[in-house]
């Protein structure tokens, strides 16, 4: 993981366990003074809300506890941490940066070495092309830039 990628989820971890928790307690206790709870919307409303949020901070915790930083160096190749720039079926460029699947966020251009795309591309040099295979049919990339 880069050292980007662990304080993004270091960050997410102290707004889950300070914030959203406590939020969501709040919501507990206002719904258990509505009374009955077993007809109380609200109520189950927030407990499933807890039990997501509880779920996440134990996967970040686990990530946290095994995770290694790759430290950031001049690519020449598709790999862990390059910003990679591609051509999409000769007209659309798009640009990714290779992460972990931990940190991957394709809305943010963060795509994992272990998606169907980043496995295609890790190794690859500039100028190298690839095609990969969507059920709407075959997507050509030509590498244009690694960084």
């Amino acid at each position: 993981m880069t050292q980007s990628g662990k304080d993004e989820i270091v960050a997410e971890h102290a707004h889950r366990v300070n914030v959203i928790r406590n939020e969501i307690g709040k919501r507990i206790a206002d719904a258990r003074a509505m009374g009955d709870l077993s007809e109380n919307a609200e109520y189950h409303s927030a407990r499933d809300e807890a039990r997501k949020n509880e779920g996440r901070i134990e996967e970040i915790e686990s990530i946290l506890k095994v995770v290694k930083i790759i430290k950031s160096k001049v690519h020449d190749r598709a790999e862990l941490s390059a910003k990679i720039t591609l051509l999409k079926n000769s007209e659309t460029e798009v640009v990714y940066t290779l992460v972990s699947s931990a940190e991957a966020d394709i809305r943010t251009g963060k795509l994992s070495i272990e998606s169907p795309i980043g496995k295609l591309l890790v190794g690859k040099t500039v100028g190298e092309e690839f095609v990969h295979m969507t059920p709407g049919g075959e997507v050509h990339y030509r590498i244009v830039a690694v960084e």
